[in-house]
């Protein structure tokens, strides 16, 4: 029956397995930094490319001519989504600036609104919604001022949600008829945030 090893063997031994583990570790650790290295470049390169993409997500909104001349509420909003990627959980606000009509004068109120199909916008895609879907008022107007707010998010960014405004009024022409003209925002978006945080108390496109 053998004895047991000699304390030197013992301690010998020991010292050659921990030297063998940390050849293994150092060999695994200089795999493992490049690999890290890469995966965190790709992750952020990735990340620069959402967030630019995600910036350049521009939904706008135009005007096109009457249907009725005679009828300011004839006349078509087009909606464009202009960007790059789609736009998703897209909702569309109109915001009463100011209206001025015989019997009826209102300033700072919500309107009607309009939700895409699936509330979703293709790249390119537009969506033409007679202005009548947001001012349902019969009459002639003295005065018509008014902001319409696009809420949305960019496609494969569900935790981001933007909104862009655009405000219209309108101007009576030589022919006794009223049209709509874009105007700056101006103090338009102050109004409508309080106005809904007033009433709601959350304000739309606010995270």
């Amino acid at each position: 029956m053998r004895g047991k090893p000699p304390k030197e063997i013992l301690e010998r031994r020991k010292s050659q397995q921990n030297k063998v583990r940390r050849e293994a570790s150092s060999k695994k650790s200089r795999w493992l930094d490049p690999l890290n290295l890469g995966i965190g470049i790709a992750g952020l390169v990735l990340a620069v490319i959402a967030l630019v993409l995600g910036m350049q997500a521009r939904p706008t909104v135009s005007l096109d001519t009457p249907l009725d001349p005679a009828s300011v509420l004839t006349t078509p909003v087009v909606l464009s989504n202009d960007g790059p990627l789609a736009l998703t959980d897209v909702h569309v606000y109109a915001f009463v600036l100011e209206i001025n009509m015989p019997g009826l004068h209102l300033k700072n109120t919500g309107a009607s609104g309009y939700i895409p199909p699936s509330g979703r916008m293709e790249p390119g895609e537009k969506k033409t919604v007679p202005i009548g879907q947001f001012l349902s008022y019969p009459g002639k107007f003295d005065k018509l001022d008014m902001l319409t707010v696009i809420e949305f998010r960019p496609a494969y960014m569900p935790f981001w949600r933007k909104r862009r405004e655009f405000r219209f009024s309108g101007e009576t022409q030589a022919d006794g008829n009223m049209r709509l003209q874009q105007q700056p925002v101006g103090d338009a978006e102050e109004r409508f945030d309080k106005a809904v945080k007033e009433l709601h108390g959350n304000i739309p496109g606010e995270s």
